[in-house]
């Protein structure tokens, strides 16, 4: 018995590091890609699901490490198969952006690759604009694919949703759509429950705690 108990644990250790193996790998493949079609450079992080002592084991979130806040995310979003690229500012794009991704869609094809200036992000993008930024933007007509700001902390926060899901992109490809398929309902729905609208979701937006 005490043998069997040994290999169990000796197998359980190996499917953690097979785990890191593979994230490591896409987290390369990501960077390799943004980096051969000559698009700008990104900070890549991954998500961190976070335990409220408050709330209990239930609540997680979804952690922007670099804007110090978080927003706290239903319970049955598989969070470890979240992450971000975060986007700076630029000339086309005043506004600072965090890209979500899956990273099983990201294995599954490039057009999933959240890529700066496109909408090739399967759940949306999280934007940040300062009030002045913002207060131009009121001025403009108005964006059906962006919600309403959320004043936080001398930010506004907004939820901006794909033009279209990535994974659109994989018709005509039978292999690849079986695949997808396998993933999401009926082939239109992001997997793992990811909320495809996060604008309610922005009303909870937090500062990080500090441990």
């Amino acid at each position: 018995m005490v043998g069997t108990q040994k290999n169990v644990g000796g197998f359980g250790k190996v499917g953690v590091v097979l785990t890191v193996v593979v994230m490591l790998l896409v987290i390369g493949g990501i960077i390799v890609y943004n980096h051969n079609n000559g698009k700008k450079p990104v900070t890549l992080s991954i998500n961190e699901s976070k335990t409220d002592k408050k709330t209990g084991p239930s609540q997680q979130y979804l952690t922007i490490k670099e804007w110090k806040v978080r927003i706290a995310m239903p319970s049955d979003v598989n969070m470890s198969d979240i992450y971000y690229v975060l986007y700076p500012s630029s000339s086309t794009n005043p506004n600072p952006t965090a890209a979500l991704a899956s990273y099983k869609l990201s294995a599954l094809t490039p057009y999933c690759i959240p890529q700066a200036e496109t909408d090739e992000s399967p759940f949306g993008y999280n934007e940040r604009s300062t009030p002045t930024a913002y207060k131009a933007s009121l001025a403009e007509p108005k964006d059906p694919n962006l919600s309403s700001g959320i004043l936080f902390d001398s930010y506004y926060y907004q939820w901006q949703t794909p033009r279209s899901y990535c994974y659109n992109n994989a018709s005509g490809n039978s292999g690849l759509t079986q695949s997808l398929n396998l993933l999401t309902s009926n082939g239109t729905t992001p997997v793992d429950n990811f909320p495809s609208d996060m604008s309610t979701l922005l009303k909870n937006i937090e500062t990080i705690p500090t441990t």
